[in-house]
């Protein structure tokens, strides 16, 4: 239903975008969300922060890294702010693809970061076998508290 609204709207604006990209994401269409950032993009509408941590949830939740590394060459071209929610999104992305020393990177490039963030990168470890990388990340977590 809401996305027939949305596709007979004459007009479409970066809210109604993010509206669609993020409510297909939360509710598990991840093919959906990464599909209408392609037409987003198509369409000429420059995507925001927000948009882009739907886009690489989507990613990380369909295992594709290919297109993760695309919406991160997004994020660069188009100079949005590498914020700790982006930034986790992205840590979690590389993180659950397997691409832990891109995790790692990221996590170390983000100007702040929270209890997420700390979250994303040691699951992300565990979740691969680098169980002494974890734990030696949640030792610097807890120190930092």
């Amino acid at each position: 239903m809401a996305r027939k609204l949305f596709d007979t709207m004459p007009e479409k604006n970066l809210v109604t975008w993010s509206i669609m990209i993020s409510g297909n994401a939360k509710n598990n269409n991840f093919e959906k969300a990464v599909e209408l950032f392609q037409v987003l993009q198509e369409e000429g509408v420059k995507a925001n922060e927000t948009v882009m941590v739907s886009v690489i949830s989507s990613c990380a939740h369909l295992d594709a890294i290919e297109l993760g590394e695309k919406a991160r060459e997004y994020i660069v071209r188009n100079n949005l702010s590498l914020n700790v929610i982006l930034g986790t999104a992205l840590v979690d992305m590389y993180a659950r693809c397997g691409s832990i020393e891109k995790a790692i990177r990221v996590f170390q490039e983000l100007p702040e970061s929270d209890v997420l963030s700390w979250t994303a990168l040691i699951a992300g470890l565990a979740m691969h076998g680098y169980a002494e990388r974890a734990l030696w990340f949640f030792s610097e977590m807890v120190k930092q508290d």
